[in-house]
């Protein structure tokens, strides 16, 4: 299956609640310079770091995302971030330029898993830290997607990790020190998918509304509206490149 991302952005915008994911306290804890956000999508995750202030020790952030469309969403949403498009496995980036790297739920739709964990290893400084988190599928796991001949959380996923052991391995084998790994239960966001629908069924200019700075923000207002999934989980992995690091891979 051949995702062309710029027709999924337009036809699916981001409406999530954002929230701290697991280990974020951790990953941002007594840390400064510059941020970079791999695989951004419309930037709800940033605009909420940045809305309460966790960011404010960081005197540079960055966002990357491979959809133009959900670019031009952070440059009209979230001006405070600098956005540009870049595939995840191939930053364009300057080697050992980044301070802390963060990526969530982007890492199972590259092709090539380890590329993209050596390409986050080769930006961050040595030192830096990293929070990158997937999706791991229980044995049992059902859900109605399909993709590849299998049936996905996501329709555009390349892969779901069966164990969080085995998305550990990804990192290890490219040179970091995961820290720490947890997991948090995956739901269906009804309240999220109430929001895509008002968008798709949205024409003129009540669509450009609906995409719009104000609207977002009163979504993530609202209570989130979910049921639990089972056998999936998110995962979530903080890592830390050595301080003296030969490189990774």
């Amino acid at each position: 299956m051949t995702v062309d991302y710029e027709v999924y952005a337009e036809k699916h915008p981001y409406f999530q609640t954002a929230t701290y994911p697991p280990l974020y306290e951790a990953l941002v804890r007594n840390t400064s310079g510059t941020f970079l956000e791999v695989g951004c999508g419309d930037g709800n995750q940033l605009q909420h770091f940045l809305q309460t202030g966790s960011l404010s020790a960081f005197n540079r952030i960055l966002a990357t995302d491979i959809s133009r469309t959900r670019v031009a969403r952070i440059e009209t949403n979230v001006p405070a971030v600098k956005a540009f498009v870049a595939d995840a496995a191939a930053l364009p980036v300057e080697s050992e330029s980044i301070d802390v790297l963060f990526s969530n739920q982007v890492i199972e739709h590259v092709d090539d898993d380890s590329a993209m964990a050596r390409e986050i290893f080769r930006v961050l400084k040595p030192g830096g830290m990293s929070l990158v988190g997937s999706v791991v599928k229980g044995k049992g796991a059902w859900y109605f997607y399909r993709c590849r001949g299998a049936w996905r959380l996501d329709p555009t996923h390349v892969r779901e990790y069966t164990t969080a052991a085995a998305y550990r391995n990804v990192f290890e084998e490219v040179g970091f020190e995961v820290k720490s790994t947890e997991s948090e239960d995956v739901v269906f966001p009804l309240r999220d998918l109430m929001l895509r629908l008002t968008f798709r069924m949205a024409i003129g200019p009540f669509r450009r509304a609906v995409d719009s700075a104000s609207f977002r923000d009163l979504s993530m207002r609202l209570p989130p509206l979910g049921i639990p999934i089972p056998r999936y989980e998110f995962v979530y992995a903080l890592l830390e490149k050595p301080k003296h690091s030969g490189g990774g891979g």
